[in-house]
């Protein structure tokens, strides 16, 4: 079929970063999620975790952490990909993140080019909002890890800014 929808199946890694928020600390962190996706018919279904936050620049201290295991923090994740006939299509996706401390939401959105292939090089950029102290910016979707900086060595137990 020729208008069909866009397939998103399988893993892909999320990448955040943060332009403008309420808590200046927060400015210009980069966070990365592991998501996995299945689509059909332009519906959208998923869940995953954030695997790395990198605060450094807004903290003004290193502050690099790589989540493992329980220090992972879980998301679910559903959306709609909007499909069109001329241009490009639009993935809408609702995330539902739940940390210790707290449930938040977020809606992340990127436009997709018309029969787009899908490669592993692929990279997809948008737009995030979060309800975690107000934050939006810059959101980028990869079936590829992006890159990290080396944790940083915390003293006592990772502190976690969100």
């Amino acid at each position: 079929m020729f208008f069909k929808f866009p397939e998103f199946n399988g893993r892909y890694y999320l990448k955040l970063i943060v332009e403008e928020t309420d808590y200046n600390p927060y400015r210009e962190m980069e966070m990365h999620f592991l998501i996995y996706f299945s689509s059909s018919n332009g519906e959208l279904v998923g869940g995953g975790e954030r695997i790395y936050e990198d605060s450094s620049r807004g903290m003004k201290v290193e502050h690099v952490i790589h989540y493992s295991g329980s220090s992972k923090i879980p998301i679910d994740v559903s959306g709609r990909i909007i499909k069109r006939i001329f241009g490009n299509d639009t993935l809408n996706a609702f995330c539902k993140a739940s940390s210790k401390a707290r449930v938040s939401s977020m809606v992340v959105s990127f436009d997709i080019p018309p029969r787009c292939e899908r490669s592993d090089s692929e990279i997809f950029e948008g737009r995030f909002s979060w309800s975690v102290s107000n934050k939006t910016g810059t959101a980028y979707l990869s079936k590829n890890k992006f890159y990290q900086r080396p944790a940083t060595e915390f003293k006592d137990e990772k502190p976690s800014i969100t």
